[in-house]
């Protein structure tokens, strides 16, 4: 079975430094698979992990360890987040890393960026909470979390960078979702966006691990 499954990474590993195509036609089979069972109220927790699998095995091959690094933080967020569905916040640490991870790319390419608006949306974060009495260590860390997102979208757009600014508008709309799925809203909604979050996360990862920054 070892032997089975080291074959397999080989050969998928392979396939991937032939071409791009090959991940887009792999991650569409199983972005379909997982809205089928989560259409039919099937469990698609795995066959969504191994969608981000493959964009880490897949960014191997660009042989950029700084964006790697951060797809390994990716894989470590959604372990705890979706697969394990417990230690919130270590999870969102995860996410703070990766998003940290990737405007340390931008830095090191001198990428136009803002370093003052990042230092202050943070502690302005932070003071919203506190406005709004929902001031709690996880709250923090989301907020922190998406603040960096929202940042290194708008480094993304700012310097033209179609695609990687793709991937994080979708990545953005992914986390909108998952406010909306934490809100107290009807049971309609609230199943609306479960799966409306992973509809576009994957695809967000996936034009991620393509880009260049």
């Amino acid at each position: 079975m070892q032997a089975l499954f080291s074959f397999f990474a080989l050969f998928v590993v392979t396939l991937f430094y032939m071409h791009n195509i090959i991940l887009l036609i792999i991650e569409s089979f199983i972005y379909l698979c997982f809205i089928v069972l989560d259409f039919l109220n099937i469990d698609s927790s795995l066959i969504k992990y191994l969608g981000i699998v493959l964009c880490f095995i897949y960014s191997l091959t660009r042989q950029n360890k700084i964006v790697c690094l951060a797809q390994v933080f990716t894989l470590l967020a959604d372990w705890f987040l979706l697969i394990k569905d417990s230690h919130y916040c270590l999870g969102i640490s995860f996410f703070i890393l990766a998003q940290s991870t990737y405007a340390y790319q931008f830095r090191k390419n001198r990428t136009k960026d803002n370093y003052a608006l990042r230092i202050v949306l943070i502690p302005f974060s932070f003071l919203v909470l506190f406005v709004l009495k929902i001031f709690n260590l996880e709250n923090a860390l989301a907020l922190t979390y998406f603040t960096f997102l929202l940042m290194n979208a708008y480094v993304a757009l700012k310097n033209k960078k179609k695609l990687l600014s793709v991937g994080f508008f979708l990545f953005i709309c992914c986390d909108v979702c998952v406010g909306l799925f934490n809100m107290p809203v009807s049971s309609d909604i609230h199943a609306f966006v479960s799966m409306l979050m992973w509809i576009f996360y994957l695809p967000s990862q996936v034009l991620i691990s393509l880009a260049e920054f």
